[in-house]
């Protein structure tokens, strides 16, 4: 009997691992940046556009039961506990998409992409989301002052109209008969 169910036990613990490799096909994906972003400022929106390849080759935007893929781009400040999330959308080509981000404040912020359902393969193995070099950010410009308007239109305005005046009274003085013009 004992070795009755030590046979059953091995068949099944064989029929589990055969099994596993099958469920686990299909579940990664690489992510890789069209370009790093550079020269951010606080408080201006950027877009972060990047390609999602399954299995490291195919191009996708669904996930393997169909759904739209909803990669999320996610940032970080050391110190701060909210982190924000920004949900990317498909635009252009199979496999590519963009998040519309903003960071608030300037400073070195940790920034991470997840692709749910899928696991993102990484040299140091597969992980939930893609964590990349952290990233600076400058601070926001200042509004620049308002210039008040030149008085200078309205000066010309007058020397203008001086000009024309004179001009008028020379022109008068030539046409006039007898008037000696040597």
């Amino acid at each position: 009997m004992t070795r009755r169910i030590m046979i059953t036990l091995i068949v099944v613990l064989a029929a589990l691992l055969a099994g596993a490799p099958a469920a686990l096909a299909g579940g990664w994906v690489v992510v890789t940046l069209d370009q790093l972003p550079q020269g951010i400022r606080a408080e201006e929106s950027i877009q972060i556009g990047f390609v999602i390849h399954q299995h490291g080759q195919t191009l996708v935007n669904n996930d393997w039961d169909g759904n739209p893929l909803e990669p999320t781009l996610t940032i970080k400040q050391a110190g701060d506990p909210n982190a924000r999330q920004f949900t990317a959308r498909q635009q252009g080509s199979t496999g590519h998409f963009v998040a519309d981000v903003r960071f608030p404040r300037a400073g070195e912020w940790e920034w991470s992409i997840a692709v749910p359902p899928f696991m993102i393969a990484s040299a140091t193995g597969n992980r939930a989301a893609l964590q990349l070099e952290p990233i600076s950010v400058l601070p926001a410009v200042a509004a620049p002052l308002p210039v008040a308007p030149a008085p200078a239109p309205r000066a010309l305005a007058w020397m203008g109209l001086l000009l024309v005046a004179a001009l008028a009274v020379w022109f008068a003085r030539q046409r006039r008969p007898g008037h000696a013009t040597e």
